[in-house]
This record gives C-alpha cells, sequence and structure tokens, in this order.
C-alpha cells in the first residue's frame, strides 16, 4: 500500500480537477444545472454577449480566475500530498 499511496493520490486529485472542468464545461453549454442555480460554468457563459465582456465584467472574470486558482490549489495539494504520503522521499530526508 505505501508503493501506490503517491499513485493514489494524484489520481484523485486530478480527478477532482476533471470534475470541476467537466461541470463547468457542461454548464457553459447549457447541459448543466439548470440555468436559475449558480455554476461556475453558467457565470461564464455570461461572457458570450459582447456587452458583459466589456461593460459588466464583474459577472464572469471572477469565476474564471476562481476556476484556475482553483484547479491550481488542488494540484498543488496533492502533490504536497504525495510528497508527505512518498514513503522513500522521508527516509531519504533523514539520511
Amino acid at each position: 500500500m505505501p508503493n501506490i499511496s503517491s499513485l493514489l493520490i494524484v489520481d484523485t486529485t486530478l480527478s477532482f480537477a476533471e470534475n470541476i472542468g467537466v461541470e463547468t464545461g457542461l454548464s457553459y453549454l447549457g447541459f448543466g444545472l439548470p440555468i436559475q442555480t449558480p455554476s461556475l460554468g453558467t457565470m461564464i457563459s455570461n461572457a458570450n454577449d459582447p456587452n458583459n465582456i466589456t461593460q459588466y465584467w464583474w459577472t464572469w472574470l471572477p469565476a474564471a480566475l476562481e476556476i484556475i486558482i482553483l484547479c491550481l490549489s488542488i494540484s498543488y495539494i496533492g502533490q504536497v500530498i504525495r510528497r508527505a504520503a512518498d514513503a522513500s522521499q522521508r527516509q531519504g530526508a533523514a539520511d
């Protein structure tokens, strides 16, 4: 189990980031949650209107930044947990 723990952690964190991308993409295209349900994809779909891009940027820009920050932070947390769980790195640090 200690040998595959790093693989499981990497796979789990990539799955979280992938699920966020799938939900956002489906909601952006209109196939996800209902339109009245707040979602990152529906907020970004407001950028389809040229008027919203220039005059009402606060309706879509924070959602886009949140997706980027969320995926990067999940990846970073996964790397930290992988390094903490990796037995070979712990033994090498003690030498």
